[in-house]
């Protein structure tokens, strides 16, 4: 299949040290989606298949995932029990990356559940989503702190702008 060949070296595709990278890092307090954004892109940059391993994680949203779940739908996402692999490479991963309030809701998911431990930070990020919304809704009504001065400032206001409602979007808020 497309999967068997592609992806053979598992420890690569999920880097020890760029885990370590402050980038990388979460501590369950601030900063979730931006980081759930950043290593979701890196994760499937890195092994698309992940993506659908993810979207699912995530559609449980309360519903704590276990092995079993994971076997009945793992035919979905590739051969065999390379399954086993990559949900054990995320969960070491995410080992790495976190801190804080973060480690240790990660540090009481079972050993190798990367996407339970995926599902539950996620919604430790989603908690806070309401108040990230209207933090940055009010900054889109009150622009002030993005005026722009000179011509040659124009496209980097207007970049700042557009990640404004890109991050006010990826929060959750309505589309603009």
């Amino acid at each position: 299949g497309q999967w068997q060949g592609q992806y053979q070296n598992f420890q690569k595709l999920f880097d020890s040290e760029l885990a370590q990278s402050p980038e990388y890092k979460y501590d369950g307090v601030s900063g979730g989606d931006e980081w759930r954004h950043n290593l979701r892109g890196y994760f499937i940059s890195q092994c698309p298949i992940v993506a659908n391993m993810l979207n699912w994680a995530e559609s449980l949203e309360y519903n704590e995932i276990n092995h079993a779940m994971i076997v009945e739908e793992s035919a979905n996402w590739m051969i065999d029990t390379q399954w086993q692999t990559v949900c054990t490479q995320i969960w070491g991963f995410l080992g790495l990356c976190l801190k804080g309030d973060a480690k240790t809701l990660h540090q009481g998911i079972t050993e190798g559940n990367g996407l339970e431990s995926w599902r539950a930070l996620n919604r430790v990020i989603d908690q806070g989503r309401p108040q990230r919304q209207e933090v940055l809704r009010q900054q889109l009504k009150r622009t002030g702190h993005l005026r722009i001065k000179g011509l040659e400032n124009v496209p980097m206001g207007v970049t700042k702008f557009e990640n404004l409602v890109r991050e006010y979007e990826m929060a959750g808020g309505a589309h603009m």
